[in-house]
């Protein structure tokens, strides 16, 4: 079928609907709307077969609550794209989501923030059982922050990272959230989560568990950063795998203006796994302080050496 809507500049509240059984080559398959406001609540998406299409065009503002994703095959696009423009998700479900084709334009989410300082949501989001031949979510930009919060991510498989975020700066906060049995089967691509660029991190009260990286980072990898800050607090790492770091891996960038730190309380890290070095968490970081550990438990976590955190340069102070 062709686009159903077509335009610009128009606000749509789509309340109890359903969208479903479409094979589509038009682009985008719902609404082709510019520089427009999209609302979803209480609907449906399924069964779509998408070839070189996008939902929705990339340049509207987008809005779901309480709205199912399910049964999507796309070939070669992006199934959600926003370019300079808000995103949010409330109380959402993506599941049975196949995302393949070109490694460019393989992925369930992606996002581009451009040179907007824009806050994207994700709040009681549940993601299941999905497939990509690339990042499953992609984040771009200036100046980005994510906030994740009450969600599940689950069984994801892909050639790539579920999240990648290459802003040159983020805040990244993880809330109250699960990430289970993801796997990331891209010997390049490093992390279930991936971080490239100067970084605010925060995971709170969250289980991250039986996730597998083929390369670094069995759950996060952070990558070319000149500053970085983590906190970490109540939360469960446990039986993820990579080929260093097997929870976290965290690489230097070219040069180092501040000093990185982290910050870890009530935690566990159980029976983690680097194939190398770091069987909990690797670091490289110049000037990297690990400020305060307080209630962190470090039990079963295995590596070649430093089974549970190895630190790889002179600077770092514990």
């Amino acid at each position: 079928i062709s686009t159903l809507l077509n335009g610009s500049d128009i606000n749509i509240r789509t309340i109890n609907s359903y969208f479903h059984n479409i094979t589509s080559f038009s682009n985008p398959i719902i609404y082709n709307l510019y520089n427009s406001y999209l609302y979803f609540e209480n609907s449906k998406i399924s069964n779509i077969s998408s070839i070189n299409n996008k939902l929705f065009n990339e340049q509207a503002e987008l809005h779901f609550k309480n709205t199912i994703f399910e049964n999507i095959e796309s070939n070669s696009i992006n199934v959600i794209e926003v370019y300079s423009q808000p995103l949010t998700f409330d109380s959402c479900t993506f599941n049975n989501i196949i995302c393949y084709g070109d490694a460019n334009a393989s992925s369930l989410i992606k996002i581009d923030s451009v040179e907007r300082k824009n806050k994207y949501i994700f709040n009681d989001l549940s993601i299941n059982n999905c497939k990509s031949n690339s990042d499953l979510i992609k984040i771009a930009g200036n100046d980005v922050q994510i906030e994740i919060s009450h969600t599940t991510i689950k069984n994801i498989f892909s050639y790539g990272s579920v999240i990648n975020d290459i802003a040159l700066k983020s805040f990244v906060k993880i809330k109250n959230s699960n990430f289970t049995d993801n796997t990331n089967i891209n010997k390049v691509k490093c992390g279930i989560v991936s971080i490239y660029g100067d970084s605010e991190l925060l995971i709170n009260n969250s289980n991250i568990i039986n996730n597998e990286s083929k390369t670094s980072g069995g759950f996060m990898c952070i990558n070319n950063v000149n500053f970085l800050d983590i906190n970490i607090s109540s939360s469960n790492f446990e039986n993820n795998h990579g080929l260093d770091g097997g929870a976290f891996y965290i690489n230097k960038g070219t040069t180092m203006d501040s000093i990185s730190s982290i910050r870890i309380y009530n935690t566990l890290f159980k029976n983690n796994v680097a194939y190398n070095f770091g069987g909990a968490i690797y670091s490289d970081i110049e000037m990297f302080n690990i400020t305060d550990i307080n209630n962190v438990k470090f039990i079963g976590n295995n590596a070649y050496a430093g089974g549970s955190i190895y630190i790889k340069n002179d600077n770092a102070n514990i």
